[in-house]
C-alpha cells in the first residue's frame, strides 16, 4: 500500500503513469486501484511486489500523477512525502519533494447590464427607448495575494466617450443612458458622484487625459443636499478604504439607470472602468 498525504491546498488530478528500473515488474501489472479521500491518495496492489535477488540492483518501483493547486492557495513551500509499506512489511516513510507557490496578484474585473428586455445580467444587454439599464461591477481577487487601496472610477456612457484609462479609444456609445438613483456597494465601500464626463482621474494614472475636468466628488447625500439630479451624474468613483479583497473574494456593485427617451433603435451605450489596488503584504 503506497500512501500520499498530499500538501494543504493541492488535490490529485489523474494522469498517473507507472514505470521501474533495474528489472523490477511494472506496478501497472501488479493490480493497482486508487481511493482518494480529500488529499490523501492511496494505492493498493493486489499482487505482491516482488523483491530483487541479493547479488542484483534494487528494484525501483516508479508512480507518477499529476495533482493542481486550488486557486487562492497562499504563497509558500509546500512538502510532499509518501508511506509504503505491506502485510509482511511496517510503513516506511520517504523523502520530502517540495515545491514553492509563488505570490500572484491578480484582480479580475467584470461588467454587466440588465436592460428592459433581459431578464439576468449580461455582457450586451437589450433595453427600450426609456427602458432600464442597470449595471452591475464585480471585481474577484483571483490570485493568492490580499489586496488593499482598491479605488474604481467608472465613466457613464455618453456620445463622444472614449475610455477611462485607454482614454485614446472610443467606446462608440451613441447615447446616455441616465442615473436614477444610488449606487448600491458594499458596507465600507464609499461611493462618489461627479458631473463631469471627461474626470482628471489621477487615484487611477499619474495625470488625466488632455482636457479634463477637476471632478467635483459628491457622496450621494451631499449631490442631493447640494440641490443637484441624480440623473446629472455622469461619472462614478468606489473607494473601498480600509476594506481588503481576501483570495477568491468577491465584490459586487449594483446601480439602476435608464435609456433616453427618444434613443435610436439598434443604437448602443458602451460602459467601462479602471482601477487601481496595492498588495496588502506591501511586497
Amino acid at each position: 500500500v503506497v500512501t500520499d498525504n498530499l500538501p494543504a491546498g493541492f488535490s490529485y488530478a489523474g494522469g498517473v503513469t507507472y514505470s521501474s528500473m533495474n528489472g523490477a515488474p511494472n506496478p501497472n501489472t501488479l493490480g493497482p486501484s486508487i481511493t482518494t479521500s480529500g488529499s490523501t491518495v492511496t494505492w493498493t496492489f493486489s499482487s505482491p511486489m516482488p523483491a530483487n535477488s541479493c547479488t542484483g540492483p534494487n528494484y525501483v518501483y516508479i508512480i507518477e500523477f499529476d495533482a493542481v493547486i486550488a486557486p487562492g492557495t497562499p504563497p509558500g513551500n509546500y512538502c510532499n512525502t509518501f508511506t509504503f509499506g505491506g502485510s509482511n512489511h511496517p510503513n516506511v516513510g520517504s523523502n520530502a519533494a517540495c515545491v514553492v507557490v509563488n505570490s500572484v496578484p491578480t484582480l479580475e474585473s467584470k461588467k454587466l447590464v440588465k436592460g428592459a428586455l433581459d431578464t439576468t445580467f449580461v455582457a450586451s444587454g437589450n433595453t427600450v427607448s426609456g427602458g432600464a439599464v442597470d449595471y452591475q461591477l464585480t471585481i474577484t481577487n483571483t490570485g493568492n495575494v490580499t489586496m488593499k487601496d482598491i479605488i474604481v472610477v467608472d465613466i457613464l456612457p455618453f456620445i463622444g466617450d472614449s475610455g477611462v484609462v485607454n482614454w485614446n479609444t472610443g467606446r462608440g456609445s451613441q447615447w446616455a443612458p441616465n442615473l436614477i438613483g444610488p449606487v448600491s456597494a458594499p458596507p465600507g465601500v464609499t461611493v462618489y458622484y461627479s458631473m463631469q464626463t471627461n474626470p482628471c482621474r489621477t487615484d487611477l494614472t499619474l495625470g488625466g487625459p488632455p482636457g479634463c475636468s477637476t471632478p467635483m466628488w459628491y457622496t450621494y447625500a451631499a449631490l442631493i443636499g447640494g440641490g443637484y439630479n441624480v440623473t446629472q451624474v455622469r461619472s462614478l468613483k468606489f473607494d473601498f478604504g480600509i476594506l481588503q479583497l481576501a483570495p477568491l473574494q468577491t465584490f459586487t456593485l449594483n446601480w439602476p439607470m435608464t435609456a433616453p427617451i427618444g434613443a435610436p433603435v439598434g443604437s448602443t451605450a458602451c460602459n467601462s472602468f479602471g482601477y487601481v489596488a496595492k498588495r496588502a503584504d506591501n511586497n
